[in-house]
């Protein structure tokens, strides 16, 4: 599930992660490459090669929901399969980093900031809360968890 902030200002992003790794000690980095294509989505990890397939769920706007900060919940997620071929005749092939920042080692809640690179040039930045993937897909987590909901006001505080 993915959580993102409303009407952010993505051209922050630099100036909030030098902030946030001053903060916070929890981080992991991941690097791995995007593939689209005519006939689908593909990820490259640790030289493994998976087809996503979209799983559509219908996204619910919490606004307000602190300090002025709206989210759009998407509970969407895709299904990873396993593959050895990419279908498709039109490719295109982005080197994707993404930071993972936590609160505490056991947290449900990341923060991630992923950047997309395209020929060398930074194309995208993007940043949102994503919660654990859960195995069961059709169990719904629920933001206002107090503890869920606290760990995101405490990032929110971070960003602001």
């Amino acid at each position: 599930m993915k959580i993102f902030i409303n009407n952010f200002n993505l051209d922050l992003v630099d100036e909030i992660e030098r902030n946030l790794k001053e903060k916070l000690s929890n981080s992991s980095f991941e690097k791995y490459i995007e593939i689209f294509t005519n006939e689908g989505i593909y990820n490259i990890i640790n030289d493994k090669l998976h087809s996503l397939e979209q799983v559509d769920k219908k996204i619910n706007i919490m606004k307000n929901f602190y300090d002025n900060f709206t989210l759009i919940v998407d509970p969407s997620y895709f299904e990873k399969r396993e593959t050895t071929s990419i279908l498709g005749e039109t490719h295109l092939l982005f080197n994707v980093e993404k930071i993972n920042y936590k609160l505490h080692t056991n947290s449900k809640l990341s923060l991630i900031v992923e950047k997309q690179y395209f020929d060398s040039k930074m194309v995208r930045n993007d940043i949102y809360f994503k919660l654990n993937d859960n195995p069961d897909k059709n169990v719904n987590i629920n933001v206002n968890d107090i503890f869920i909901k606290n760990e995101i006001i405490e990032f929110l505080s971070l960003l602001n």
